[in-house]
């Protein structure tokens, strides 16, 4: 679970792992460097091309200024990146990855309010129609659907790697599954009868709401909501290679979102219009409920990465077609 409350301790515990992980390995490659004529060297400069698949714990994160919890949810993604590799151990990388995830919300106390101009006679105003709702429970579930394009700098070593910089998250396609239970609507409007007196009375009920509808898409003109996130990112864990390059890693991931994304309405949870007729937003992202989001996301790796570029290098000879592993078993190159 992860909670609003806990954002700025996030940033500032990502901040010092990625810091420590850096050191690390700088570290472990200068000490790599010194030991190369000890042991072959499972690494080639210059181009690579990776394919890979991930699994994890990802969600949106919400901002409210009512109670409620964001419960994260399973993710997935599968990932297709570029390298170059401008030394055997220190590199940039990008690409394209597309994942999904799942999400929601859990929120208590919704105390939202709507108010119309009512009763005119003779150009003046009788009196204002201001409602309050009071929900006391609304529960929501979001499918997510994003691609990324990441930036970032890679360290490696013959038995460990390193990625870490920034991902552009930009969204595909958002979906909701709500169900509000029943709100309780109080009138607190003035009334000429009453030399406009506030007024503060209980009104009716409005009874529970459930549905699910398409809340973003990246192709409707429409949005009100805009959940592009820039995220800090970094990667680390374990590289089995050999000689010709081609190597499996097997790692974690975290990714955190440095920006926010700010919800573009302030239409209450459950609306009366004059009448009074009563409606309600399809999503506590559509409404006033929700101040902004952040978006999460750490799980395991699992990459296969080719070498492109197949030369010689000063720690090593012209790589084999292939090569062998213990067992018996094989690797083949290019």
């Amino acid at each position: 679970m992860l909670r609003h409350s806990s954002t700025t301790t996030s940033i500032h515990i990502a901040k010092t792992v990625l810091l420590a992980l850096i050191s690390v390995c700088l570290a472990w490659s200068a000490t790599a460097q010194r030991k190369t004529h000890k042991e072959e060297l499972l690494l080639r400069d210059g181009h690579h091309i990776s394919i890979g698949g991930r699994l994890g714990i990802a969600g949106l994160l919400i901002d409210s200024r009512f109670k409620g919890n964001t419960m994260t949810g399973y993710g997935a993604a599968a990932d297709l990146a570029y390298s170059y590799f401008i030394t055997t151990q220190i590199g940039i990388r990008t690409g394209i990855n597309i994942c999904a995830f799942g999400s929601s919300y859990r929120g208590s106390d919704l105390v939202t309010e709507s108010s119309f101009l009512d009763g005119y006679r003779d150009s003046k105003v009788i009196y204002d129609a201001n409602f309050r709702a009071s929900t006391p429970r609304a529960n929501e579930e979001f499918a997510c659907s994003y691609y990324e394009i990441p930036l970032q700098l890679a360290w490696r070593g013959n038995h460990w790697y390193l990625n870490s910089g920034i991902k552009f998250a930009i969204p595909l396609k958002i979906t909701s599954t709500y169900s509000y239970a029943a709100s309780k609507i109080n009138y607190i409007g003035s009334h000429e009868l009453l030399n406009y007196e506030t007024l503060d009375i209980e009104w009716g009920n409005y009874p529970a709401q459930s549905g699910s509808t398409e809340i973003y898409s990246s192709h409707a003109a429409d949005n009100v909501l805009n959940p592009e996130f820039l995220t800090l990112s970094f990667e680390g864990g374990f590289r089995a290679g050999c000689t010709c390059g081609h190597s499996w890693v097997l790692g974690v991931y975290f990714d955190y979102s440095i920006n926010r994304a700010d919800i573009l309405t302030n239409d209450p949870l459950v609306r009366v219009s004059q009448g009074p007729r009563y409606s309600h937003a399809v999503s506590v992202l559509n409404s006033s409920v929700v101040d902004h989001l952040r978006l999460g996301d750490y799980g395991v790796k699992l990459q296969y990465e080719f070498s492109v570029k197949q030369r010689s290098n000063k720690h090593g000879g012209h790589a084999p077609s292939a090569v062998k592993f213990g067992g018996g078993s094989r690797l083949g190159g290019f």
